[in-house]
């Protein structure tokens, strides 16, 4: 994430942490959106969402259920995500931003929109209704 500090600069949002994350089962796929230097607490947050203790998602899993691999980890997944496996859960802070920055699935370009757009508009057009929650 600290690379991301000087393109965060230049579009005026920061650029947002996205994980991947899973049950042991791997039936149930969380991607969850974070402030960029807020750290995860996956026993918090399997408490906050009524789940069992949850893990980071194996590459070859986040390929099968959002088309991306480690590192390029981003909302834009979820264009991949025809079945619906995935729940998106967005931390309060980056809901209540006015801007909310990512890369499109490759981490050689960046976007900035308003966050609003992205929770009324885009993952809404795309069947996900996200979680926001306090992390």
């Amino acid at each position: 994430m600290e690379e991301c500090v000087d393109i965060a600069n230049k579009l005026g949002a920061e650029i947002r942490k996205t994980i991947v994350v899973c049950n042991r089962q791997k039936t149930d796929f969380y991607l969850v959106i974070l402030p960029a230097f807020k750290r995860f607490d996956s026993k918090l947050f399997s408490q906050m969402m009524r789940c069992s203790r949850v893990s980071f998602a194996a590459p070859e899993d986040m390929e099968a259920v959002i088309g991306l691999t480690p590192g390029e980890a981003s909302v834009m997944g979820i264009l991949n995500d025809k079945a619906g496996k995935v729940q998106v859960v967005i931390d309060k802070e980056v809901a209540d931003a006015e801007w909310f920055g990512c890369n499109p699935g490759t981490n050689e370009a960046h976007l900035r929109f308003k966050t609003k757009q992205l929770l009324n508009n885009f993952l809404p057009a795309l069947k996900h209704r996200p979680e926001v929650v306090a992390l």
